[in-house]
């Protein structure tokens, strides 16, 4: 399923998630204008979400890495998805880190975002620039 939606209806969505335990179902979140983490006042809620997401993700993490069968379930979730055969690589990485219990990928992107290294470190994310036909730098925060 793909959702595209604006700041608050996303942030109640990730409100609703958190509360029933079912952020893990999330594969990948892609942020667009990044950028409004800053305005004074749309900012809150994106920031909000994101540190549920990313504090949810760690806590998946977390019990994952705890589980002994963790190995194991993310060996036999690959296997059956290969057998499957048909899915592209992204799908079978999504479904293979949710039967993992691992959180979404965030991905932020702005062409006119300022402190990336402040929004790397708080994303725990690493920087990919890229330049654009016409648009000169562009910064991606992707979350691993």
């Amino acid at each position: 399923m793909v959702a595209v939606c604006t700041i608050e209806k996303a942030n109640a969505a990730v409100n609703r998630l958190v509360q029933e335990g079912r952020v893990h179902e999330l594969c990948c979140v892609v942020v667009d204008e990044a950028h409004m983490v800053g305005d004074a006042q749309r900012g809150l809620p994106l920031e909000l979400s994101l540190s549920k997401l990313m504090h949810a993700a760690a806590a998946s993490q977390a019990a994952a890495a705890r589980e002994a069968a963790h190995t194991a379930r993310t060996q036999a979730a690959t296997q059956q998805l290969q057998q499957q055969g048909q899915w592209a690589h992204a799908e079978r990485q999504c479904a293979v880190a949710a039967a993992a219990g691992l959180g979404p990928q965030i991905v932020c992107m702005s062409a006119t975002i300022g402190g990336l290294d402040a929004m790397c470190d708080w994303l725990h994310a690493r920087l990919v620039r890229q330049r654009l036909l016409g648009l000169g730098s562009v910064g991606e925060a992707a979350a691993e």
